[in-house]
This record gives structure tokens, C-alpha cells and sequence, in this order.
């Protein structure tokens, strides 16, 4: 594996288990990354925790795309 794409996932991981505006969910959000490129997967329980871990996985430095298969709970 390319220790950029294990760097990324970490990194992000840490992020999102570091910030309590995503609640307990975020720990259990799916996240792979190949060739720079994130996937996330999982469930939440809102639409607004779903886009502000989009959001951290698009802004993070070197990421060049993210596929988000994040699902909001009903």
C-alpha cells in the first residue's frame, strides 16, 4: 500500500474521531483510500453529520476525490 493512502486514512480517522460536532457515529464510518482517492461508508444518524464528514475527507491535503456511500439513518 502507498504510504500516502495509509497516511490520509489515519490522519482523517483521527480528525474525525477528534471532533464531537460528529457525534459517536463518526467512529464508525467506513474509510478506505486508494491512490488518494477517499471512500467512506456507514451510517449516521443526520444529514449534517453526512456532510461535514464529506466535507472534511474533500478538504483534506492530498485528496484528490472521495466517494461518499455514507447512509443517514431513518
Amino acid at each position: 500500500r502507498d504510504p500516502a493512502d495509509i497516511h490520509i486514512t489515519a490522519r482523517l480517522r483521527s480528525q474525525l474521531l477528534d471532533d464531537d460536532t460528529l457525534g459517536p457515529e463518526a467512529k464508525h464510518v467506513r474509510i478506505v483510500t486508494r491512490g488518494r482517492r477517499v471512500v467512506l461508508s456507514g451510517q449516521v444518524a443526520t444529514a449534517r453529520q453526512r456532510a461535514d464528514i464529506d466535507a472534511k475527507a474533500r478538504n483534506f491535503p492530498g485528496v484528490v476525490d472521495v466517494d461518499d456511500y455514507i447512509v443517514v439513518r431513518p
